[in-house]
């Protein structure tokens, strides 16, 4: 890590980054080829998104854009973050690798670099080599990003909105361009993917009290700046999604969401489970150093945001990787922050070289062994993150195959309805569609998932056929699941609506012990039958269908 000007090694600098994209994308490519094809939920959906906004390109641009305007407006998983990596499915088509490929591109790639144009700004002196390394090698941005999830990409605008509040004083005057420039940064934030409104409204209030803390007698100013800002983000939501906000605002989601978390500590246990205790003692310390050595002020701003932005997502619902990526861009950002300052104020060489060898060399060891399967994990999780990142492989891929083409084999034969009961990474509803692939979609009814999310399923029991597992697949805690519980157990034990049904074939091994069944419905169901399913549901249940039948 010596200290060095960065435009004295701009070609070596170059090449070294070149070299370490290459790699990256090799790496991506290898990684992605070793998976099965059992992408479900949030890894499929935006690649779905992707084929048929690429489709309807290519058909009617027109279209493409009422389309694009409707997901807009109205969707909460809207169609934007895969706009541009459209670029990819016109020259290389849409399978699972293109996909990938193109959110490395247009979104790791850019986020990670302007993470260290920003840290460049700060400190010219630092290695630029050093920077890319471990930004490369750092875990939190590349596992949701081969997962499937484009929310890496409002990182760009983030980093935009932070270079701007760092680098600018906004108790000095009222900065209209500025001030702006943040609101839109920060609405396309939340445009891009809805579960950025945490930060968007951590951002803002972190802003604000860090502002106010240090220069109360400018208040006014202060104040006239966020609302500035502030402003512009609203006007634009309103303008582009109201009726997203308006079905936001009288929908209560913390009702809807209960389910997905597991209560703030056990999911701040799985946020410090993403990283191995090394990087975060580094990272501690780098606040520690900041704030009592270089008295860094900002920094304050750096970790209130942070903070409050972990308690707010955390208490709400369950924050998975794509979720984290704010948080750890924020904490990896003070990092090297630090770093770059001990540089600039370091002047042992060797020191500076041995602390950069072995802060890559851990960062190198803890990312070779998140995203390898098979290589040793007797290391404790000082050294290694608890929280792995797996090619994507079913425990009994064959025997799921075999249960997808005897599906398709009743849809051709009956041109019948299928419900799948269960919601786990054995088996759901989205991974046999995957399978199925986009011909046989439509013969799969939907069903509910979770309990205060969905309410209670009616429509899919009029399918023809059901397929159930046993023991009975759950996504999180069977109390939240009876949706799926319910009628599994009755078609199961032949009791209630279970009488309507009877097996159709042997079970079919799913893997880990798990057995899925496909049971054909013989006839409709009697009243004194639905009556006993209906009545089988807690109270809340029973109320939620009354009032919505």
């Amino acid at each position: 890590m010596c200290a060095v000007k960065i435009q004295d090694s701009t070609q070596g600098v170059n090449l070294f980054s070149l070299c370490i994209i290459g790699v990256c994308m090799t790496f991506s490519v290898c990684y992605i080829s070793t998976e099965h094809n059992i992408y479900y939920w949030d890894y499929i959906d935006y690649q779905i998104t992707f084929q048929e906004f690429g489709e309807l390109l290519k058909t009617s641009i027109v279209k493409f854009i009422f389309k694009l305007h409707s997901s807009v407006a109205s969707s909460e998983y809207n169609a934007v973050p895969i706009l541009l990596p459209l670029i990819f499915y016109d020259i290389f088509g849409s399978n699972r690798t293109v996909y990938i490929a193109s959110l490395l591109c247009i979104y790791y790639i850019p986020s990670c670099l302007s993470l260290i144009y920003i840290i460049e700004k700060y400190n010219k002196h630092i290695n630029t080599n050093f920077l890319i390394s471990i930004i490369f090698l750092f875990t939190p941005f590349l596992y949701p990003t081969l997962r499937g999830y484009p929310g890496i990409g409002g990182l760009i605008p983030l980093s935009i909105a932070l270079y701007i509040a760092l680098f600018y004083d906004i108790h000095k005057k009222v900065c209209l361009k500025n001030m702006f420039i943040i609101g839109v940064m920060i609405y396309i934030c939340f445009l891009f993917r809805r579960w950025y409104i945490f930060t968007v409204i951590s951002f803002y209030i972190s802003y604000f009290l860090y502002n106010i803390f240090y220069h109360v007698k400018s208040y006014k100013i202060i104040l006239y700046n966020i609302i500035i800002s502030g402003m512009t983000t609203l006007a634009l939501v309103l303008i582009f999604q109201f009726p997203l906000i308006f079905r936001t605002i009288t929908t209560n989601y913390y009702y809807a969401y209960t389910a997905f978390s597991s209560g703030i500590l056990a999911n701040i246990k799985e946020l410090f489970n993403a990283l191995p205790g090394f990087q975060w003692l580094c990272i501690i310390c780098a606040a520690i150093y900041e704030i009592l050595y270089i008295k860094e002020k900002k920094c304050l701003f750096l970790i209130l945001f942070v903070s409050i932005l972990i308690i707010t997502f955390n208490s709400m619902q369950h924050a998975d990787p794509q979720h984290r990526l704010p948080i750890f861009y924020i904490l990896i950002f003070i990092f090297l922050k630090a770093i770059s300052d001990f540089n600039y104020q370091c002047h042992n060489m060797a020191l500076k070289y041995t602390l950069a060898c072995l802060i890559v060399g851990a960062f190198l060891f803890n990312f070779l062994w998140t995203f390898s399967i098979g290589m040793s994990t007797c290391f404790p999780s000082f050294f290694i993150q608890s929280e792995k990142a797996y090619p994507l492989k079913h425990p009994e891929y064959e025997g799921l195959v075999e249960l997808t083409n005897t599906l398709k084999n009743i849809i051709k034969k009956y041109n019948a309805k299928i419900t799948i009961f269960g919601t786990s990474g054995v088996l759901n509803e989205s991974m046999i569609r995957t399978q199925l692939g986009k011909k046989y979609n439509g013969s799969i009814l939907s069903t509910s998932q979770i309990d205060q999310r969905d309410g209670i399923p009616t429509n899919s029991l009029r399918a023809n056929f059901v397929v159930i597992t046993n023991p009975i697949q759950y996504q999180f805690s069977p109390n939240v699941h009876t949706v799926i519980t319910i009628p599994s157990q009755k078609i199961l034990h032949g009791k209630g609506i279970g009488k309507a049904f009877e097996q159709y074939k042997e079970p079919y091994d799913i893997g880990n012990g798990i057995h899925a069944t496909i049971y054909r419905r013989l006839r409709d169901f009697t009243y004194e039958e639905w009556q006993d399913y209906i009545n089988s549901f807690p109270a809340e249940h029973i109320n939620w269908y009354s009032k919505n039948r």
